[in-house]
């Protein structure tokens, strides 16, 4: 009887411990979707040794934590299991070997029965949730075919939904839509597949609904740290900086407060232009030690102390930044043009060595250009003029919108225009005519560039005695304006002083005196139109 007893006892113990393995390898699956990389490795390892599934799993969470080498080694110790196999083939993927993992892949689909369905899925993840593959038509084709064998698994519908959202066309991305409908209506992972939806909405630009998700996702669990870090980029993208702050606030308290948590942290505080909190994060985890594990940290610092004005720092930083990464591909053309916003601020701050500073600026503004892969690059170069802006150098801003208008003549009638306006501020007026000029034959019904053409006129007879602007102030003058644009009156008071004072230095005055009475119905204190009007009174001209 004792003997009897004790079978049964083992026998419920290990029924216990199955049920709890059971328990912790649903959960450890939960956390690793939730991206709570340090928890889920915490609770998948124990698990791993026995468990070829939990192994596969185990292995996922060390490829999150960027462990490639770790995770291989952890996936090869069960080769014949197609959970691993699969694993291996996301390790290849990263390693740049796609036509190996494919072969891999291939094999494992091939293996299935016909009521198996979890090949083709884990096949098809592999593809899916690994960056550097580009078979994402042949993973929603195995997506499908798994869906036909298993259709009330919310995991599979979240995962085939994932590859539509990477096809990304109109009809992929509504097939997304009703796949997650279709999960939600399952339940179980329905924090997840709200999550999903929110981020088609974000990328749609739609962020009504994109928030609409997001809060659905946080109710459905409240342990999920995802949607808070989401929303935290919809509102920061709508403007609204301050909730912006408090959603990464709370997706920081739910996260595993890793490096990556941290670091997207402080990305959301930069973003959202708290620039001396985000330096601080930045700086707090680097005193840490963790600079030198993760580069990014310096990168993120330089370009909060860039736009807090420490130029100095900044330059540190991104010097230190690009020591610690050892392939120059991995500069982003972001990094080059901010690389050149630094370079530039220091031309201007440290005048002994403004010629170096100014040649590395230009340097990496034209790198940034060449790097940009985008078919229309007008945003870039203004974001390069925007650079000398910041230091007033008129005459790179000029000499980069003619580069912007020479290269996409099709450019905005504002990128012409500035082409010629901040030529005339960088005092170099012969150019500012020429491209002011083409700027009215272009759009002669913008009166703005005939002000300017005259303003350039002007500056060329600062003594009102040769006349060169009457004719184009007199033309603007003229030109009658569009609706709902008013000239500014300071700028007809400048005419109309300039004119008076060409009249007066020609002694006509009855026209001097014209100009003038235009001048002071405007502005009745001005002093030149008044002295005008008195000298010639006193010669019996009103």
């Amino acid at each position: 009887m004792r003997t009897f007893i004790t079978v049964l006892a083992t026998a419920a113990a290990s029924a216990v411990v199955y049920d709890v393995n059971a328990q912790s390898l649903e959960n450890g699956k939960k956390l690793l979707s939730y991206e709570r990389y340090s928890s889920a490795h915490t609770t998948l390892e124990p698990l791993a040794a026995s468990s070829p599934e939990a192994n596969y799993y185990f292995g996922l969470v060390q490829l999150g934590e960027g462990k490639v080498d770790a995770a291989k080694a952890t996936f090869a110790k069960f080769p014949k299991d197609f959970y691993n196999q699969a694993g291996t083939a996301r390790v290849l993927f990263t390693e740049g070997k796609g036509d190996d993992a494919m072969k891999i892949l291939n094999e494992i689909v091939d293996g299935a029965k016909k009521k198996d369905w979890e090949k083709y899925k884990v096949a098809a993840d592999a593809i899916t949730y690994s960056k550097t593959a580009t078979q994402v038509d042949q993973a929603v084709a195995w997506y499908r075919i798994a869906k036909e064998k298993k259709n009330d698994n919310a995991q599979l519908l979240i995962a085939m939904g994932d590859a539509l959202m990477r096809q990304n066309t109109g009809a992929s991305n509504g097939e997304a839509t009703q796949v997650f409908d279709e999960a939600i209506k399952l339940g179980g992972a329905n924090s997840l597949a709200y999550s999903r939806k929110g981020l088609l909405w974000l990328n749609a630009r739609q962020y009504k609904e994109a928030l609409e998700n997001y809060s659905l996702a946080k109710d459905a669990d409240k342990e999920n740290p995802m949607p808070y870090g989401d929303l935290a980029e919809v509102y920061y993208r709508s403007g609204k900086y301050e909730l912006a702050k408090q959603n990464i606030e709370e997706y920081l308290k739910l996260s595993d407060k890793t490096v990556q948590d941290q670091l997207r942290y402080g990305n959301i505080l930069y973003l959202t232009q708290n620039y001396k909190e985000a330096s601080q994060k930045y700086q707090e985890l680097i005193n840490k030690g963790e600079g030198e594990k993760t580069p990014t940290l310096y990168r993120g610092l330089a370009y909060a102390q860039y736009q807090d004005n420490n130029y100095v720092d900044a330059l540190a930083s991104f010097n230190k930044y690009r020591g610690l990464v050892k392939d120059a591909k991995e500069f982003t053309y972001e990094d080059d043009l901010y690389y050149a916003y630094v370079n530039n601020a220091m031309a201007s701050q440290d005048t002994a060595n403004k010629a170096k500073y100014a040649a590395v600026a230009e340097e990496y503004y034209v790198k940034a250009l060449e790097k940009n892969t985008e078919e229309d690059k007008t945003a870039l170069y203004r974001k390069i003029a925007d650079g000398y802006k910041e230091t007033k150098n008129w005459t790179k801003v000029s000499d980069w919108y003619t580069k912007l208008v020479t290269a996409y003549p099709e450019a905005s009638p504002l990128d012409y225009f500035n082409s010629g306006y901040y030529a005339y501020f960088a005092k170099d007026f012969a150019k500012a005519k020429t491209r002011l000029e083409a700027f009215n034959a272009k759009y002669p019904q913008e009166t703005i560039g005939y002000f300017w053409l005259a303003r350039t006129a002007a500056a060329q007879d600062s003594e009102a005695k040769l006349g060169t602007a009457v004719e184009p102030f007199k033309t603007w003058l003229s030109k009658p304006s569009k609706e709902g644009d008013t000239r500014k009156k300071e700028d007809e008071i400048f005419a109309y002083v300039y004119l008076s004072l060409y009249y007066y230095n020609s002694n006509d005055g009855k026209t001097a005196v014209d100009y003038a009475k235009k001048t002071l119905a405007l502005d009745a204190n001005n002093e030149t139109a008044n002295q005008i009007i008195k000298y010639f009174k006193a010669k019996g001209i009103n």
